[in-house]
């Protein structure tokens, strides 16, 4: 803001400058019409021009081309002073859209960190708990066998009709449980994409 504000006062200065020159070799000019109007008056008149009035007339003759001089070199100066600031505004907003990018490259940079680091956390814990049910599976089979061995050790002891429904009823708790188990847990994991055995 303090850029803007001193370019500001600085144009505002050398318009008002130029104002000022400008009225004055205007008025200058005036004076010169006029000299030159009463001296083609009195020349009609009296044919004879007074050195004084010869040289107010070079005088003003003089001062207005170097007030127009003057008038061009603050004009010259103002378009240079406007061309500095439009070159910096430029520059700023370039570097301004630079930073801007680089700071959306860096968000997205750190969207896909944290992304990848969610993902690898999903399949950490997916596989623990894949390993967890695998264990237990086994856990439980080897729990089932023990279970049959010494059920058909007891079978071998007790009399054929027991046997058999002793067989069927263990036969049918496994079917009903274990086998649906297994099979809602791997259909839930491959729609995770995972393959049990």
């Amino acid at each position: 803001m303090d850029a803007n504000q001193e370019y500001n006062t600085t144009t505002n200065q050398l318009i008002q400058e130029l104002i000022k020159k400008m009225e004055t070799n205007q008025e200058n000019l005036d004076l010169l019409k006029g000299y030159i109007t009463v001296l083609i008056d009195r020349e009609t008149s009296s044919e004879k021009l007074t050195n004084k009035e010869l040289l107010n007339m070079y005088k003003i003759c003089e001062i207005v081309p170097k007030d127009m001089f003057t008038i061009l070199e603050k004009q010259e100066m103002l378009l240079n002073e406007n061309k500095r600031v439009l070159l910096k505004a430029l520059e700023n907003g370039k570097n301004e859209m630079h930073l801007n990018n680089q700071q959306v490259v860096n968000s997205l940079e750190q969207i896909q960190l944290d992304f990848q680091e969610k993902i690898t956390d999903f399949t950490i814990s997916t596989n623990t708990m894949m390993d967890s049910i695998y264990l237990k599976s086994l856990e439980s089979l080897g729990n089932l066998e023990a279970r049959s061995t010494q059920f058909i050790s007891n079978t071998k002891k007790r009399p054929n009709s027991l046997f058999w429904l002793h067989s069927l009823k263990y036969g049918f708790s496994t079917t009903l449980f274990i086998i649906p188990t297994y099979l809602l847990l791997r259909f839930l994991f491959s729609l995770l994409n995972i393959d049990l055995p």
